[in-house]
């Protein structure tokens, strides 16, 4: 059985809730979908979505299989839709409203992270041949494609005001762009190595990008200046910031101490009250 975490942090407390999926594979990735009244977790198993509906509450959880594409699952931002690409470049998005899949979306170059804008009506990928492609959403049709980079966009998130998004590339860099004018306003560069994740803090101030590189860069948005360095032993390829608070979460490459050919399966936290 594949097992699920959610952890609560209380300042120096951690509580956790721990629940099982009847499924004995592996578990590619849990995303989180804010509704009014509802909360929903997704984790992806292959090519199935597993949708738990109030399982914080008590009374009969609910679950739904969706047959769907598993690279890196994206939840708009009015959590109606859930969009997911594979090593195909096949795009798939479902409807949680309707509870089914909305339409696919095949590309013929390669198609890395994918995201909305805040208002859910921007719809955003990145690609291979360095280009940032923007879409309306739901009617999907192309609006611009932004050449952002000479190298591969692996990355991209919105700032929390819906006003810029940041870019990560493989040539080391993260530009931030304005979203009505699609200007490049800024650069961070500290880093040697493609940069595979980022992050804006809840008030937009603050950006962590991680890469290969043995540091978590974490700049100052309007400045570019450094803010610190968080040290790593091995490469970071997801970063997240807590939605309200200035905690970083984020997950390296570590291997099993006794199995080296195992990944550790750990989530470090950086800026608890003990850091």
């Amino acid at each position: 059985m594949s097992r699920i975490r959610i952890y609560w942090l209380l300042q120096a407390v951690t509580k956790q809730l721990e629940f099982g999926i009847h499924d004995s594979r592996k578990i590619h990735i849990v995303i989180q979908l804010k509704e009014k009244t509802s909360t929903l977790h997704g984790p992806v198993i292959e090519k199935k979505i597993f949708l738990y509906h109030n399982f914080l509450k008590k009374g009969k959880q609910t679950k739904r299989k969706n047959k769907i594409s598993t690279h890196s699952p994206h939840t708009s931002g009015d959590g109606h839709y859930i969009a997911s690409g594979n090593k195909d470049d096949l795009l798939t998005f479902i409807d949680l409203r309707a509870g089914n899949n909305l339409r696919e979306e095949q590309f013929k170059y390669e198609v890395n992270e994918i995201t909305w804008d805040p208002t859910s009506k921007i719809f955003v990928v990145t690609t291979g041949e360095g280009n940032v492609c923007i879409y309306n959403f739901p009617e999907f049709e192309l609006q611009h494609t932004l050449k952002a980079h000479t190298a591969n966009c692996i990355c991209i998130e919105f700032h929390p005001s819906g006003d810029y998004f940041a870019v990560g590339s493989a040539d080391a860099i993260v530009s931030l762009w304005t979203a009505d004018t699609l200007a490049c306003i800024r650069t961070y560069t500290r880093l040697d190595w493609p940069v595979r994740a980022i992050s804006f803090n809840h008030n937009g101030s603050v950006i962590a990008a991680a890469s290969e590189d043995l540091v978590i860069d974490i700049s100052h948005v309007e400045t570019a200046e450094k803010i610190f360095q968080i040290p790593v032993e091995t490469p970071t390829f997801t970063v997240s910031f807590h939605p309200t608070r200035n905690i970083l979460a984020y997950a390296c490459d570590d291997k099993d101490k006794y199995d080296r050919d195992r990944d550790s399966g750990i989530i470090k936290v950086f800026g608890l009250p003990s850091d």
